[in-house]
Parts: structure tokens; sequence; C-alpha cells
């Protein structure tokens, strides 16, 4: 029987059979493990009261390349303003900005045009992307936001990208952007977001592809435009842009902001501003690229890097249930206290039984955010009470942790600070990763991958070119980053 109290302390007093007559040993089976995060990989953040980063340097970066062209001028305007705000929410956070700027970039310009403010002013767009260039910015501050329509698929990315700027060559720029600058710790502390935008766009799509013109099948590229959203294209001139095609061109495209931060928790915030921002800015919140008609929309965010569930905080413990049995072996009482302290009791010697933890539902819904993670982690266990743990499952849905403990003989440990500690690591694996861009998943992150890269750009001009290249080659880079995540504890006595 499990007696529950609604208070801050609730006491869990179990008395079942699988070690007598009465039960049986299934009963303290774990339930099924669904992973760290739920089936979808899609998890919830919500934004701290207060950041723990009091102070930053923060940027703005817009992509000055020709392909950039197209966008009309009150939407760029719109998400200028957008990104402007979101930064101002992180003040509400209590940080202070101490160096700020906003610029356009472009290749053999570099960054220009740059301003102290936030909001950039009317750009020139012409030339090449020099995305890379970009992003090696991002070591000088501890936030930027950089707003691009994604990397060109020409050009090889050697050495130092003079051959092109093209999938390895950015991904190169990301690994280097994230390592530790010098004096911090050897293990990077900082994350990388994409946040993929789709709004309207009238004029010269440039393919990337190596075609003729007369090759080139307009039907077939505005069936593909229809296919992936809810819209028509149209599609006029045919040109050669340095061998590539080029043609005119009047439908939707993607676009992205990409979101580098030397803390992960303060890139966090600011993806969590972008999402409750949006509405304000009429930006829609779509669930997948097909529900896109018309105006300016953003999907659901990825978190590319570290890739993991902030800590939670526990609202509660209760005994687990097996078709609304309590699965549990012997003789034991629990009573939890929140946030983290569990005390254990069992009278007569060893026994064993499962709690189930569950999470503390954040009412600061205007702070939140859905995000769709990547990465595959998994969970290790340290500390001085972790012999008391006989194993663990994600809750299904992502809702908690169910623990499965046993009561040792004359264990004691007492309550308090003396209590004995069991800390719970995660522990990302980036090469899984990088695996799993290639050859898919049902998990969100991946989906929407698949979903908005191409390998022929010229046929479908509202995906990014070499999109899900950039991701995979960026796993492969940190592949060899061993990063460990601190992600809950639990303090047990007796």
């Amino acid at each position: 029987m499990a007696l529950i109290r609604f208070s801050p302390v609730l006491l869990l007093a179990v008395t079942t059979c699988a070690q007598n007559k009465m039960g049986s040993a299934a009963q303290c089976a774990l339930p099924p493990d669904a992973g760290i995060t739920s089936a979808t990989g899609l998890v919830r953040y919500c934004a701290p009261a207060e950041l723990a980063q009091r102070s930053a340097t923060v940027q703005f970066l817009v992509d000055g390349s020709g392909s950039m062209y197209g966008f009309g001028a009150d939407d760029t305007t719109r998400l200028y303003e957008w990104v402007a705000q979101s930064f101002s929410q992180l003040r509400d956070l209590g940080m202070t900005f101490t160096r700020t700027r906003s610029a356009y970039f472009a290749a053999k310009k570099g960054i220009t045009s740059a301003s102290a403010r936030l909001v950039p002013g009317p750009g020139h767009f012409e030339g090449d992307t020099n995305l890379h260039e970009a992003i090696a910015t991002s070591r000088d501050y501890d936030l930027t936001v950089i707003l691009t329509d994604g990397v060109a698929a020409s050009g090889t990315g050697n050495g130092d990208c003079s051959g092109g700027v093209d999938a390895a060559c950015v991904a190169r720029a990301l690994r280097q952007a994230l390592s530790p600058r010098a004096g911090e710790l050897q293990m990077p502390q900082g994350g990388f977001w994409l946040l993929p935008l789709v709004t309207m766009y009238s004029g010269i799509f440039f393919s990337e592809q190596i075609l003729a013109n007369s090759e080139f099948d307009d039907a077939r590229a505005t069936s593909s435009v229809r296919a992936d959203t809810s819209t028509n294209a149209e599609i006029g001139k045919r040109e050669q842009r340095q061998g590539r095609l080029a043609y005119s061109y009047k439908g939707p495209r993607t676009l992205f902001l990409l979101v580098l931060a030397r803390r992960a928790e303060t890139g966090r915030a600011l993806v969590a501003a972008l999402a409750s921002r949006s509405a304000g800015a009429q930006i829609q919140q779509l669930g997948r690229l097909k529900d896109y008609g018309a105006g300016l929309a953003m999907l659901t965010p990825i978190e590319v890097f570290p890739g993991a569930l902030s800590s939670p905080i526990w609202a509660d413990g209760r005994v687990g249930t097996k078709n609304y049995k309590p699965a549990v072996c012997g003789v034991m009482d629990l009573v939890f206290q929140a946030p983290d302290q569990l005390r254990i009791d069992c009278p007569n010697g060893s026994h064993t039984g499962i709690l189930e933890l569950t999470i503390r539902a954040d009412v600061r819904a205007s702070q939140c955010v859905q995000v769709a993670v990547l990465p595959t982690d998994s969970l290790s266990l340290s500390g001085n009470g972790s012999k008391m743990i006989e194993g663990f499952a994600w809750r299904p849905g992502g809702s908690g942790l169910a623990v499965k403990l046993t009561c040792q003989g004359e264990w004691r440990i007492p309550c308090g600070d003396g209590a004995a500690m069991v800390d719970w690591t995660l522990v990302p694996n980036y090469r899984a990763s990088a695996d799993l861009v290639v050859r898919g998943s049902p998990a969100l992150a991946a989906v929407l991958i698949k979903t908005l890269s191409t390998n022929e750009p010229a046929y479908q001009p509202v995906r990014v070119p070499a999109f899900s290249a950039l991701l995979e080659k960026f796993y492969r880079e940190i592949a060899g980053w061993q990063i460990t995540l601190p992600y809950t504890r639990l303090r047990l006595c007796r």
C-alpha cells in the first residue's frame, strides 16, 4: 500500500511480498527505458528566473551574400527587431551587456556595416557567403546570433576554406568556435542551436548546382515546392552564374538563425526568448514545413550541441506501480523530501523497491520552449550512495526517473548534510549522432533535418543545400570530445 500526503514530505509506506508467497519478483521490474529524452526527441526547456551569467558580450550577424537579396525588406526588418527584443529579454533575467554589435558579412568584404546597436541598418546583398568567418568571430563574444540562408554547396572547403565555403569548412569553424578559449575548462561549456525559419522569396535563386538551362525542368521544381509546403511557386528566366544554374524564383525559402553561446544556459535562455517573442513579432510557430502557407514562420528549434536536457527539479516521489499494484519487493518505508532527499527504512534487513521521481512543472510558460534534441545521450551513475541503486530508467514521455533501490542490511547514513549522494551524469555520444543524421530516425530533430536538407537544390528551392552534411560533419569533428554533463542528484539516508 502507498500513502501520500500532499506536502513537501511524501510518506511512501510499502508492504508487498515479491520476496514471499504473495507476490513475484516481476513486480520489481523497472519499466522499459525510453531513453533520456522522450521517444520523439522533443524536450521542454524553461529559462530560470535569473541567469547565472550576469554579464555578456553579444553580437547579431546577418548574411550579406547575394542569395539573401530576394527576402523582403519587411520580413528582414521584422526578423532584426525580433532578435533585438529577444536579446533584451535576457536583461529581464538579470544580465547586462558589456559590448554589443550587429553587422553584415560576405566574402571579400568580411564583416561590414558594423553598429553598436543590435538592430542592423539596411544591407547590400551581393557576392558569396563567408559563413565560416562569421562563425569564427563567435569566439570573441559570449553570445552570437547569425541569420543566414545556409551553406554554399560549391567549393572544396579544404585548408582555410579558400577553395570555397562548404559543409566541411563550416563544420570545422563550428568546432573551433565552441572549443575552450585560453584559461577556460578543457571541455566546452557552451552550445549551438538552429532555429529554422520559412518565408516568401522573390528574386534570383542561386541553385549552386551544375545544370544547363536546357536541362532544367520547371515543373519538377514547382511540384517539389507544393510537396514540401502548402504553397505554390513561380519560376522564370534561367541563367548561368559561374557555371551553375540560377533562375528567377517567387515562392517560399528556408532561413536559419544560428545561436552560439559560450555558456549553454545562456544560449538556451535566448532560444526560449526567441520562441516567447515570436507571436509579438507576427512569426508563426509551425510543427512541420508542410504546414507553411504564407508569412513568416519558425519551426521547432534544434539543440545541436551539447544536446542535453537541463537539470530537473523533482516535484515528488512515489512508489512505482504495475497494473495498479505497487511494483516493490519486501517491506520498505520511503520518505521523499523535495527537492532531492530520500529517507529509507527497512525494518527487517534487505528489501527492494522502485521509486518514481516526477519533474516539477514550470509555471512560467511564457519563458519556455519546446526544443528538438538530436544527440544520443546515456546516463552514468556515481557517488557513495550509488551502491543502493540496482537500476534506473527514464520514464516514457520524459516525465521523470524510475529508480530501483535496495536497502542493504545494517546500512546507516544520517540525513541532512551527511546523506549519501547519488549523482547522474549525461554522456552524449556524438559519433552515434553523426550516424543518426545519415541513417535517419523518427526523432523530431532527425525528421526536421531530413525535411530541410537537399542534394538537388535546383529542384528543391525551399530546402537548404548540404544541411544534413553540415550536421553530420560537425558531429564527426567533435566525436572525440568526452563531454560529461551533471544532470541530477538524489541524497539517500537511513
